[in-house]
């Protein structure tokens, strides 16, 4: 493991086991990534060796982080490697179940759009998990999300209600023309059992990424095969340079992000890291992707080429990677001091991925926007959209004030 990762570690305040659960988790993911069939011996040892671990605690931190299934993989052939199997067990059935269910459905529902003549690719998800390890299964997901173009997005809605989707609460027709810079998608449910879908018409949100022309993204298209239906979706490289930017959108506050960009950098053939960079400079998002590959060579060990390890002599990069760090050894915990600590983090971290003045007054005008649910329920005339800027931030204290004045404490 990095001496960086150690720093954090160690800053972090962790008892020794939980310590340990953290090394154990990265050590499985470079297993994983290396071939390997287990994970090393001495840090699980080490872990079942202590006075009772709490092997719930740990398999709620793999599946948090959305690593269950690799470390499970990664641990196969350890007996019962000090009592996880039987901790993951349950989970990891329930996940598995999941995955099956959602597979089954992004097939179905590409089969439907194709027939209307609809245009509609898939990202993330059971393609990307396809693409990238070869098993639908290995990547855990909590909804699918699919891209559709604006013109077509209207008609797209109109077939997921007709196939008996609902709107999540808070969504509903027209929620992109309220807010066109904040919104990106619109969240659906289907009743029957319980898949969640987001219907994307951008992959990025204003500012805080490109705009990937939707024409230009269905020329460049893959497919991967789902239950015999060929499902549209991102090159692989260009999915790598996508979780670049959603996972620093999100502060890597889940690691599978860069488990799949470590994954992507030291696999073979198109998803290499050559051809990840060349899409990276074509969308002016190469900073971005060599920090995040950065990240996943200082966690999961996987070689990277110098000039990702140049970006630590300059000290706002070290910044921003000090901070990232930080968030991967922060506890999943239940409590609103936990909810905090993650809260402000992950302000800190969108604050140091902005480069320059601009790019930081921006990154505070994006925050004070509002979104989603809070934009349906509070439309203004045209004219008096700049009154947003002034409401945002009550509807963010009154959210979640109680939870931040705790943390504060």
């Amino acid at each position: 493991m990095h001496p960086l990762v150690d720093r954090q570690l160690a800053r972090s305040g962790l008892d020794p086991e939980a310590a340990l659960e953290f090394r154990l988790m990265f050590s499985c993911a470079a297993a994983l990534l290396k071939n390997s069939p287990a994970g090393p011996p001495g840090a699980l040892d080490r872990l079942a060796a202590l006075h009772g671990p709490d092997w719930g605690r740990f398999v709620n931190l793999l599946h948090e982080n959305r690593l269950l299934i690799p470390a499970l993989r990664a641990l196969e052939g350890r007996g019962n490697a000090g009592g996880l199997p039987e901790a993951a067990r349950g989970r990891g059935t329930e996940s598995g179940m999941h995955l099956l269910k959602m597979t089954a459905e992004l097939a179905r529902l590409s089969r439907l759009f194709a027939h209307s003549g609809t245009r509609v690719m898939a990202f993330k998800g059971p393609a990307l998990s396809v693409q990238l390890y070869g098993d639908p299964g290995m990547r855990y997901c909590s909804d699918l999300d699919l891209l559709v173009s604006r013109d077509d997005h209207e008609r797209a809605e109109s077939l997921l209600l007709k196939d008996g989707f609902v709107y999540q609460p808070g969504e509903g027709p027209g929620k992109a023309a309220l807010d066109p810079g904040g919104t990106i998608h619109t969240h659906f449910v289907n009743p029957r059992n319980r898949a969640h879908v987001e219907l994307h018409f951008h992959l990025c949100h204003d500012g805080e990424g490109p705009r990937f022309p939707f024409e230009d993204l269905w020329q460049q298209r893959a497919a991967v095969k789902l239950h015999g239906t060929e499902v549209p979706t991102l090159p692989l490289p260009l999915h790598g340079v996508y979780l670049a930017i959603h996972g620093e959108r999100h502060a890597w506050e889940r690691l599978i992000r860069l488990f799949d960009i470590a994954a992507l950098v030291g696999g073979p053939g198109p998803g290499g890291f050559e051809s990840l960079i060349a899409v990276a400079e074509r969308y002016g998002e190469k900073p971005r992707l060599l920090r995040s590959v950065l990240l996943a060579h200082l966690l999961f060990d996987v070689p990277v080429p110098a000039e990702a390890l140049e970006l630590l002599k300059d000290p706002r990069e070290a910044k921003f990677v000090e901070l990232a760090l930080r968030m991967a050894v922060l506890p999943w915990e239940g409590t609103d001091h936990a909810w905090g600590r993650r809260y402000w983090l992950t302000k800190r971290i969108g604050w140091a991925a902005c480069r320059g003045t601009p790019e930081k007054w921006r990154y505070l005008a994006l925050h004070f926007r509002p979104q989603y649910a809070e934009t349906v329920n509070l439309p203004l005339p045209e004219g008096l959209s700049f009154l947003r800027y002034l409401i945002r931030p009550l509807l963010v204290v009154r959210k979640k004030a109680g939870r931040i004045l705790k943390t504060a404490r």
